[in-house]
């Protein structure tokens, strides 16, 4: 199975339509039983509060709606190893 980890930049370019879009568009594309795509909601939330101070809670809270329903499994526990590793 493959599996790819987003951080809050990846879905930035996305929503903004800058340079590697099409790379994370692909990879959100792919996302199926054989191709896992998470992101730590520390970096759901970083993507939100963008949204939020640029275009505004209704804004945000439809973008951050969408990005719930999507392929991508939300982290919100995070073991400490997981931690370490990642740092």
């Amino acid at each position: 199975m493959k599996k790819y980890v987003l951080d809050a930049c990846a879905l930035i370019a996305v929503l903004n339509k800058e340079p590697g879009a099409e790379s994370v568009k692909e990879i959100l594309e792919q996302s199926d039983a054989e191709t896992a795509v998470y992101m730590s909601i520390v970096n759901l939330l970083e993507v939100y509060y963008g949204i939020l101070r640029e275009c505004g809670d209704e804004t945000a809270r439809k973008v951050l709606s969408s990005l719930r329903q999507s392929s991508i499994e939300i982290v919100a526990n995070i073991s400490e190893q997981v931690f370490a590793e990642a740092g």
